[in-house]
């Protein structure tokens, strides 16, 4: 009788195990195939937390103006991508002048805001999927402790028009020139000073360090 006793303690033990492994692979279940299905959701089946867009000061030696920056879900779960905004600007001409207006664009967030900014200029202005503006492709700014920008572009110059060069040159300064710390620009092209007389029509001799591309602000 004793042995019987023990026989259905033991079965009762081993129900009460089934039970409890099979309750956790029922929650398992739940969670990552039901949840995680869900919108809003992780592969993990975690709730993504929604955040309102925020207003951070930019402290890096690049710009020290304030920018807004937002969390998004992406279509592939599981990966939250930030954005911030990066204003560009646009060469117009009015009834008398010419004048920059700047439209703001959602970009990867990025501790080089110039850089961003740059780099969507000339996806901006790209004629082709090389992402060239009239011949020549972004590489990098660099700011130095004199608030000179330096921008580091590569490629060979072919001006699309008579006006090309204008909204080449006005609208690469005004990216600049609008984050206060900027106090001039100069512009390198593989490495040496970019000088305008690539673009010289008269055909005459054109003195390459009068024509250098450095712009006080």
């Amino acid at each position: 009788m004793l042995i019987f006793k023990y026989m259905n303690i033991f079965k009762y033990i081993i129900v009460g195990l089934v039970s409890i492994v099979a309750f956790i692979a029922l929650a398992g279940i739940f969670k990552f195939d039901f949840l995680a299905n869900l919108p809003e959701h992780t592969v993990d089946g975690n709730k993504i937390k929604s955040e309102d867009t925020t207003a951070v000061q930019d402290n890096g030696d690049e710009n020290k103006s304030t920018y807004e920056f937002t969390h998004v879900v992406q279509q592939s779960p599981n990966r939250v991508k930030s954005l911030m905004s990066v204003k560009i600007p646009e060469l117009k001409f009015t009834e008398n002048d010419f004048v920059i207006e700047y439209s703001q664009y959602e970009v990867e967030k990025s501790p080089q805001v110039l850089n961003a900014t740059y780099k969507k200029l000339f996806d901006l202005r790209s004629e082709y999927k090389d992402k060239k503006w009239n011949g020549l492709s972004f590489s990098f700014v660099s700011i130095d402790s004199k608030g000179q920008a330096i921008v580091r572009l590569k490629g060979q110059w072919h001006g699309f028009g008579d006006m090309s060069s204008l909204y080449f040159k006005r609208e690469i300064e005004a990216a600049a020139f609008q984050y206060p710390s900027v106090k001039s620009i100069k512009v390198l092209q593989d490495g040496k000073i970019f000088d305008w007389c690539v673009d010289d029509m008269r055909g005459g001799p054109c003195n390459a360090s009068e024509n250098a591309w450095i712009k006080e602000k």
